[in-house]
């Protein structure tokens, strides 16, 4: 799959929601064994900086760019809100770009058996920023978010009026 995304032009590979730093690193090693494109790697990592399935924040960015990795972070998992210590931590190992890409808060099921995220657009920028106070140099929206959240998260950076 990596050796036809590059084959067909693409310029940039993300291997998210990773569960685990040995997990993340076999995906790293595999897409640098056939190509030459530049991976960001994210985990799903709980409040406290652990992946779900073994190793933690500081441990991945450490291992990973060592790796050559261009960008370690996280996504999904949380809301921004419970994230700030984590990109904090990941952000005073790293040497490479440190990406936070959270969930819209925290989900609970309605009655329909639907996801309902816990954060609008207001919070989940107001708590990204204090991420990227906190280090994060790429940031987004994962679980929960759309493409309003984003908007009002570029607005909130300055980014567009």
């Amino acid at each position: 799959q990596v050796r036809a995304l590059a084959d067909a032009g693409a310029d940039l590979l993300v291997a998210e929601t990773m569960l685990s730093v040995e997990e993340t690193i076999v995906a790293l090693d595999a897409a640098q064994s056939v190509c030459q494109l530049p991976v960001m790697c994210t985990l799903s990592l709980e409040a406290d900086g652990t992946a779900m399935y073994g190793g933690n924040a500081v441990e991945a960015v450490v291992t990973l760019q060592e790796m050559g990795a261009a960008a370690v972070g996280l996504n999904c998992s949380v809301g921004p809100d419970q994230l700030e210590s984590v990109v904090r931590n990941m952000k005073e190992a790293a040497t490479v770009p440190v990406i936070a890409k959270p969930n819209a808060g925290m989900p609970s099921i309605n009655e329909k058996g639907e996801a309902v995220y816990s954060m609008n657009e207001d919070d989940f920028a107001r708590y990204t920023k204090i991420l990227v106070e906190a280090g994060a140099g790429i940031v987004g929206g994962c679980c929960g978010t759309t493409p309003d959240y984003i908007r009002k998260l570029a607005q909130i950076l300055g980014l567009r009026g």
